[in-house]
């Protein structure tokens, strides 16, 4: 399994006044400690990959541009043309991320 490391999210984001509370709250180390807490019990390896470039590369080709998110909801890439829910590729490229360090 493979999770976006997150440490430091608050640092590297910038939210609107009106937004910061909501944004303070956000609770992603004690959601990656209950991961990995069961996953632990399923005996399932629990990797941290770099969160950079995530949403902006293809799961497809690999290929990265700030402009394969020209809105946020969809993923389409310049150079193969494959489009997709932005969230939907981001994950699927996560998984491809920790999959070379797991051991079959």
């Amino acid at each position: 399994m493979a999770l976006e490391n997150l440490s430091g999210i608050r640092q590297r984001t910038t939210v609107r006044k009106a937004e910061r509370e909501k944004h303070e709250k956000w609770t992603f180390l004690e959601l990656r400690n209950f991961i990995e807490y069961k996953a632990k019990l399923a005996g399932v390896l629990v990797l941290l990959v770099d969160p950079r470039n995530t949403s902006r590369q293809c799961s497809v080709c690999g290929y990265t541009d700030k402009g394969n998110r020209k809105i946020q909801e969809t993923f389409s890439c310049l150079a193969c043309e494959h489009t997709e829910n932005a969230d939907f590729n981001a994950s699927k490229k996560i998984l491809l991320l920790g999959l070379p360090s797991i051991s079959l």
